[in-house]
């Protein structure tokens, strides 16, 4: 019998006399540490595994020797157990763990779809990719499981009503020391608010920015401008982001006014502002250090509406910037046979990139697909605002003036 223990820096699978068992958990480990998924995520992968790697051992049958047929039993016998959906993610993580140890020359013709050009022959038949979700190929096997729900995305309307209510900072004025401190803790509350909703960063990525993060810029640069994340950020992993023009500008305007504003009027408490390097600094009374708390955005937002959270504003602004990318590589690949493909392939890279994913899963399943819904609705093309125009404008552009560089240097 074979069990996963949730070993403290990656699980393991053993049988019950304590032996490793070397190629299953070798696979746990390079999912830890070298794809750097979560632990929950490998310790799931390691649950699914110990569960097949059980089944198989009761028919007598070596993990290497195992087929189609194997594994269509495998999926019957859970069929009356789990739920569809739970059984698809114990075939996924089976095929997942055959394909890597196919890589790795573990094993060959293991798993693959038949190629009538080279004629080979795989012991687990799945099929070509359609390019609808990360791995290369598609299990042809599954149970039909209803679609996860699309977490919800807050519209248009319910975003400018939230502006308009941090605008009119009534929240401020009611403990503002004077009119000046009460503007200035305004503007810093629309300007984390438009960070939120344009880049789409995580809330504690977001109150963790550094004044020496944010670049100057210049008329020549184009409409994204790239900013480093790493303090905050998810796995601890550093990336880029992209960042639109005008809101450098106007987070550099705020640095420049605003927040000497809000640092003296908290003197006393923070320090010498030079020692201060937060971007966004605290400006109510009770505040106790510069650095905001993530959770008084949290409860700033869900006190206006309950389901505007900063997640639901983050995904706002990704489901925004995977729309107009999407409408760009529409247009710029609109002559290619395979533009699907090409457009997913791109968007995919891209927006998991700025939404700082580890599975391009989370990406397809929250992001690309809703993208090419919001991209072909007329409703939806005719409230893009003017920033978006100008985003979609810009990256045309820039596209454009690569090709001829490129172009020129052949």
């Amino acid at each position: 019998m074979y069990l996963y223990f949730s070993a403290p820096k990656c699980p393991v699978i053993m049988d019950d006399k304590g032996a490793t068992f070397e190629v299953l958990t070798e696979y746990l480990i390079a999912r830890r540490f070298t794809h750097r998924l979560d632990y929950s995520t490998v310790e799931a992968d390691a649950r699914n595994l110990a569960k097949y790697a059980n089944y198989l051992a009761g028919l007598d049958v070596k993990l290497f020797d195992a087929t189609s047929l194997n594994l269509e039993n495998f999926r019957d016998d859970l069929e009356g157990e789990i739920s569809p959906r739970n059984v698809n993610l114990h075939l996924a993580a089976v095929c997942a763990f055959y394909w890597w140890a196919q890589e790795q020359e573990h094993c060959s013709n293991m798993i693959g779809w038949n190629d009538k050009a080279t004629k080979l022959k795989y012991r687990i038949v799945v099929n070509r990719s359609k390019g609808q979700g990360s791995a290369p190929y598609d299990i042809p096997f599954k149970l039909p499981a209803p679609q996860m729900q699309q977490k919800y995305v807050p519209s248009n309307t319910e975003i400018r009503g939230l502006e308009d209510h941090i605008a009119s900072g009534t929240e401020s004025s009611q403990s503002a020391k004077s009119d000046e401190v009460n503007n200035a803790r305004v503007i810093r509350d629309l300007l984390i608010f438009h960070w939120l909703t344009t880049v789409g960063l995580r809330r504690e990525e977001l109150v963790s920015l550094k004044v020496d993060q944010i670049p100057q810029v210049r008329d020549s640069d184009s409409f994204l401008v790239s900013v480093v994340v790493d303090d905050g950020a998810k796995f601890n992993k550093s990336r880029r982001v992209e960042v639109p023009k005008d809101l450098v500008a106007e987070t550099l305007s705020y640095i420049e006014y605003e927040r000497p504003i809000l640092l003296e009027a908290h003197g006393k408490k923070f320090g010498d502002p030079c020692n201060i390097s937060t971007l966004f600094v605290n400006g109510g009374n009770a505040a106790r250090q510069p650095k905001m708390n993530a959770n008084t955005i949290y409860q700033k937002y869900t006190d206006y509406n309950p389901v505007l959270t900063p997640h639901a504003l983050r995904r706002y602004a990704l489901t925004k910037f995977a729309t107009v990318l999407y409408r760009v590589e529409r247009k710029l690949n609109e002559n290619k046979k395979n533009q699907g493909d090409v457009i997913r392939r791109d968007l995919l890279y891209r927006v998991a990139k700025q939404a700082g994913h580890q599975s391009p899963d989370t990406t397809i399943r929250f992001y690309v697909d809703l993208a090419e819904t919001y991209a072909l609705s007329d409703e939806e093309i005719e409230s893009l605002t003017e920033r978006e125009k100008k985003l979609e404008l810009s990256m045309i552009k820039d596209r454009i003036e690569k090709a001829k560089v490129l172009s020129s240097t052949i």
